[in-house]
């Protein structure tokens, strides 16, 4: 926030830390020179930067924010003898870096079986094609997990493959995007199996489990065998 009367360019000179979280950083190029009402004065503003933070443990975190050098433009009061006039005079200005703190809870206790740290609103499904395959044949099995909160940060979910079956190390592709406050999107993790023997083989039902900060509550979901 500042009384100058343009903000023409910043640099960060020293980067914020964020220790105890994970940040999604969120851009900001087009965020210069709004004008905002605070306390009853208007300022010029800038976003210098903006992330969504994901804590990753309880308890009091602290935010540096760094520093930054910004070039802003002045009025300078100019006499001419008869009249008084303004010019605009570049200058800049060093902003020294602040703290801010941020109290987080920790998850209810106890927690279910098969959690492991999924937070927010999500679905889950599984699919497999084709599911009639001839010996040595591919099959492409996927777990789709589409939802808002830590997505980018989720583990691969781990089936109970039968051993009849060869398998390739899964592929996990996120395809997020940050939306309002959150960043939500959908995460396909590909196991490709090869059977090595004839016969009907099963592969269990798979859980996924996560914490609705909304309800406050734990939800399992199941994907069917």
């Amino acid at each position: 926030y500042t009384k100058y009367q343009r903000i023409n360019s910043f640099m960060m000179t020293s980067p914020p830390t964020f220790d105890g979280f994970l940040i999604e950083e969120v851009d900001t190029q087009a965020a210069l020179n709004a004008v905002e009402n605070y306390n009853g004065q208007n300022y010029v503003t800038a976003v210098l930067k903006k992330c969504i933070i994901f804590p990753q443990k309880s308890g009091k975190l602290t935010i540096n924010s760094g520093k930054y050098d910004l070039s802003v433009v002045q009025l300078e009061r100019v006499s001419n003898g008869w009249f008084i006039s303004a010019r605009p005079v570049e200058k800049e200005v060093h902003l020294q870096p602040y703290t801010s703190s941020v109290n987080i809870t920790p998850l209810p206790e106890p927690r279910p079986a098969g959690f492991d740290n999924a937070v927010g609103q999500f679905t889950f499904e599984s699919r497999l094609n084709p599911d009639k395959l001839k010996t040595g044949e591919a099959a492409s099995l996927e777990y789709i997990i589409t939802g808002t909160g830590n997505i980018k940060y989720l583990h691969a979910p781990k089936p109970e493959i039968p051993t009849e079956f060869e398998q390739f190390t899964p592929k996990t592709d996120y395809r997020t995007r940050v939306s309002g406050a959150s960043v939500t999107g959908t995460m396909v993790t590909e196991y490709t199996l090869v059977p090595q023997s004839v016969g009907k083989f099963k592969i269990p039902a798979q859980k996924f489990v996560y914490f609705n900060p909304a309800t406050k509550q734990y939800v399992t979901l199941d994907s069917p065998a």
